[in-house]
């Protein structure tokens, strides 16, 4: 583990003298305590404490601000579990770290990102046929020969995510295995594999792409809105699995859908070079359960057009046309504020869920959307981890799975659809009690008037509210049922 580049000659020792010690770094304090010109992380992505123990390694190639040597670090090893976890977050904030930023496209995208350096298996494959005589590797040619290796093993997913692991593509590849996962990556990979390898469609038919627009009773305008009409495309950005279940007098059911955006507040023609994001506009709507139908998402839209008012054009129509309410993080003003000036906020956003209130049991907020703090985030993938447990079946959607199975906390801003499937699913469970119910029929909706007694027993006289719209506030049995809120629709009152 130490040696010294010397001999012994006539015993005398002779040679540069140079030393190199290899230190097994499971305790952070044994690089600590010596001056090194070049210190070495091996196999990075198998240390149990690595971004203390980096962080540490700082004192031992400078002092007192003066660096005299430098720190390399590499390597997964197709490696799994926590260790992982801080070698990503370095990977993908160099500038935290002190690392050198890498530019490339090296990424699912195909977009421009700065992370740590990055090197494709398929650009070091060393065969005769691929890598010339001055060691060039023709990254085409080696992309070929690692995908006929991945062809061998699609048969099993689990296998093929370890493999493509290993010898990985992209940094999302090298880091699928890491440990911040709470999602069954086995279940996910399987369902996967029923869709892209099977072929397998779902009970309803394939996912439909294509795009959402108004159908309209004379001049294109806001109040002369009569429907919407579906136009299938292959290019379309809105994915759908079930366009909206109707009544026997073609209105959409009410409380059938929900929906979770993960929003942004510039559009990819809004950016520079600094303010960059890569992350997108994403909205996931799910059909909540439903007689003996269990939850499915059933439409996704995921962009990032030049102009985000175009993405919160299309998240509205699709809010209106599944006749629901979404979730969206507070901070994310831009969407709020646009269906504020429609007049559409209180109909299509949910406020603050009661889960993300300090009181559960009494809070009330009138605010728009959750916060997006690490405990309400971790809530969100609890209850995305309970789904994929239960109904990963239903899951039909190739760019959520493929997100699911290759999460990371560190990285979640660049998983757009599983921020959104969060946001979803805390609504959803703010909605729980709530039943789905048929629209009012044309005969219903003529008001009555007279007098009648509101929840809380005083009379009143004028237009009679509709029976059973709301639950009484005030809890009858709090001896028994202290736990439960008796409450009106969350929805009208916070």
């Amino acid at each position: 583990m130490h040696v010294r580049a010397s001999t012994i000659q006539n015993k005398n020792e002779v040679g540069w003298g140079s030393e190199i010690e290899g230190i097994i770094g499971d305790k952070p304090r044994k690089i600590r305590g010596d001056r090194t010109d070049i210190l070495l992380y091996e196999e990075s992505g198998s240390w149990p404490n690595w971004e203390k123990a980096f962080i540490q390694g700082d004192a031992l190639v400078g002092v007192t601000g003066n660096r005299f040597g430098i720190k390399f670090a590499w390597g997964t090893g197709g490696d799994s579990g926590p260790a992982l976890q801080g070698l990503a977050k370095a990977f993908y904030n160099p500038q935290l770290f002190d690392v050198m930023p890498f530019k490339s496209k090296y990424n699912n995208k195909g977009e421009d990102a700065i992370t740590a350096y990055f090197i494709p298996a398929y650009t070091m494959v060393n065969l005769p046929g691929i890598t010339d005589s001055r060691g060039f590797c023709d990254p085409e040619l080696g992309r070929k020969y690692y995908e006929k290796d991945r062809a061998a093993k699609v048969a099993d997913p689990s296998v093929l995510l370890i493999f493509s692991a290993e010898y990985c593509f992209t940094p999302e590849e090298a880091l699928a295995l890491e440990g911040d996962n709470k999602f069954n990556t086995e279940l996910l990979s399987e369902q996967l594999a029923r869709i892209n390898i099977h072929k397998e469609l779902p009970p309803d038919g394939a996912i439909q792409s294509g795009h959402l627009d108004y159908t309209f009773k004379g001049e294109r305008k806001d109040e002369n809105i009569t429907g919407f009409h579906w136009i299938p495309s292959p290019t379309g950005k809105i994915k759908i699995l079930e366009h909206p279940k109707t009544d026997s007098e073609g209105n959409v059911f009410r409380n059938l859908y929900i929906a979770g955006i993960d929003g942004i507040d510039l559009g990819q023609s809004e950016t520079s070079e600094n303010t960059r994001d890569p992350s997108d506009f994403a909205i996931v709507i799910k059909r909540r359960s439903f007689g003996m139908q269990p939850p499915t998402i059933v439409c996704i839209y995921k962009d990032r057009p030049a102009n985000i008012k175009d993405a919160h054009i299309t998240a509205v129509k699709l809010l209106r046309y599944y006749n629901c309410q979404a979730l969206i993080e507070k901070s994310k003003i831009s969407f709020i504020t646009y269906c504020r000036d429609k007049g559409l906020a209180s109909k299509l956003l949910l406020r603050t869920p009661r889960s993300c209130l300090s009181d559960i049991l009494n809070g009330r907020s009138t605010a728009f959307g959750a916060p997006a703090t690490v405990p309400i985030i971790e809530h969100q993938l609890d209850l995305i981890a309970e789904y994929v447990e239960e109904y990963y079946y239903c899951l039909w959607f190739p760019e959520i799975i493929e997100e699911l199975i290759k999460y990371s906390f560190e990285a979640k801003r660049k998983f757009d659809l599983v921020a959104a499937f969060g946001m979803c699913e805390l609504a959803d469970e703010e909605m729980a009690g709530i039943v789905v119910r048929q629209e009012e029929s044309s005969i219903n909706k003529i008001r009555k008037f007279g007098y009648y007694y509101d929840e809380d027993g005083i009379k009143r006289y004028g237009q009679i509210p509709d029976t059973n719209k709301f639950e009484t506030r005030v809890n009858l049995n709090k001896r028994n049922d202290n736990a439960r809120i008796r409450t009106s629709d969350p929805r009208r009152y916070g």
